[in-house]
């Protein structure tokens, strides 16, 4: 055989062997930082947390609203309506991007002539969002930035006067959900009455926009075997963490809403006096305090907060989606349901008291949302056999069945368990 053909053929296998070992690298690489991320995303480490909440103090310091999350490759990115995504791979690289942009939007002048109708993000930052930081809590804040973000993806970022009833008509249709169209839409319609109000523009094109119709889920409460149920599954779950354990226990044990609980802090725990204070987060009527229940003491006392105080550390997304790794047939705000129902059904509460311990403006949502003691235990209530006497100590024996698991659980974990 001739050498040359030989010397050929062994080139071309090298050049191969060389791309399989590139290539193998890269891999190697890329497996790396997706095992990485998957550690971060279901906390079985604290790399990523301890970065994130780095952020999260460095975006409350600079008093800039946004949101953070690990991308797939591994970096940590910054989401803020002013100034877009920031990417890093550490907090402080984060932050000093985040420090230039801010530096480099905040001196450039404006364009703006006088006369001139501003655009939907010019008025939006430079009046309507400061408008509603005042009248509005932040978990509604979250709401109008979300929709905001979703009207200038959505190509809206015009001049006011430029944007007609047709326009808008065209890109509420692209969206799919009716819940997120009826959402955007109110708050188009509250932007523009505003400027209008303002003089900014003349006619409000919002007005004529077709209703969106929405039938609102109100839930229910879980039954007591379905309580009994959530708890065994959620206490035996090995790919769900202490800390969020505890966090769906307190939610049941305080009827707090989602964001209420993942806001809690140290300085709204009261242990001499055994006050809870509930930093409230749909309206700021909905700050409140209750009382720091005896199991509600025992599972705090068994959280070492971070250094920012909190106690729990998941985010709002994540606490959604975890719970369905425990049940399908119902919602994290159904723990909330069945707080309530159980406080007025069980406990015999004054239905005044529980809207105070929920943060309800009034007693008469309590009573129309949380009168259904059939949904503990359908056959219970229906049982003509027995008396109403009779069926309150079945439930309560019942629930109490329930504080005995909860007690026995926490009982297993020692105080102050890492955050």
């Amino acid at each position: 055989m001739d050498k040359d053909f030989i010397r050929y053929k062994l080139g071309i296998m090298a050049n191969a062997v060389s791309s399989i070992f590139e290539q193998t690298n890269t891999l190697k690489n890329e497996i790396c930082t997706m095992l990485g991320f998957l550690k971060a995303d279901d906390d079985f480490g604290n790399g990523f947390d301890n970065q994130m909440e780095k952020i999260n103090q460095m975006i409350i310091k600079l008093n800039i609203k946004g949101s953070t999350r690990v991308r797939s490759n591994g970096l940590i990115e910054l989401r803020t309506a002013a100034f877009g995504s920031i990417y890093g791979r550490t907090a402080e690289e984060v932050e000093q991007k985040l420090t230039e942009k801010i530096k480099e939007l905040t001196t450039k002048p404006k364009t703006l002539n006088k006369g001139q109708t501003p655009t939907l993000s010019e008025f939006y930052n430079d009046i309507y969002l400061q408008h509603k930081e005042q009248t509005v809590s932040a978990n509604f804040l979250r709401s109008i930035r979300s929709s905001f973000k979703q009207c200038v993806d959505g190509g809206l970022d015009k001049p006011l006067n430029k944007l007609s009833t047709v326009e808008l008509e065209k890109f509420l249709m692209t969206i799919e959900k009716a819940r997120t169209r009826q959402v955007v839409r109110g708050f188009l319609f509250n932007l523009f009455e505003y400027a209008k109000q303002l003089g900014t523009v003349k006619i409000n094109p919002c007005e004529n926009v077709s209703a969106v119709k929405y039938t609102k889920n109100i839930g229910k409460a879980f039954s007591f075997k379905e309580q009994e149920e959530f708890f065994t599954e959620l206490y035996k779950a090995k790919n769900i963490p202490t800390n969020k354990k505890l966090y769906y226990t307190f939610v049941y044990l305080t009827g707090t809403r989602r964001s209420e609980a993942i806001s809690l802090n140290v300085s709204n725990v009261d242990f001499e006096t055994n006050i809870l204070h509930i930093p409230g987060t749909k309206t700021k009527n909905s700050n409140r305090d209750m009382p720091l229940f005896p199991l509600v003491k025992e599972l705090l006392l068994r959280i070492t907060p971070t250094d920012a105080g909190r106690y729990f550390t998941l985010e709002q997304a994540k606490a959604t989606q975890v719970i369905k790794k425990v049940t399908s047939d119902h919602h994290l705000h159904e723990l909330r349901h069945t707080f309530g129902t159980i406080a007025i059904c069980v406990k015999k509460l004054d239905a005044k008291t529980v809207a105070l311990y929920m943060g309800h403006a009034d007693a008469t949502m309590t009573l129309n949302i949380y009168t259904h003691p059939e949904q503990l235990d359908k056959e219970l209530f229906f049982n003509g056999a027995l008396t109403e006497e009779e069926k309150l100590a079945i439930m309560r024996q019942r629930y109490s069945g329930i504080t005995d698991m909860i007690a026995e659980f926490l009982n297993s974990i020692p105080k102050s368990y890492p955050n």
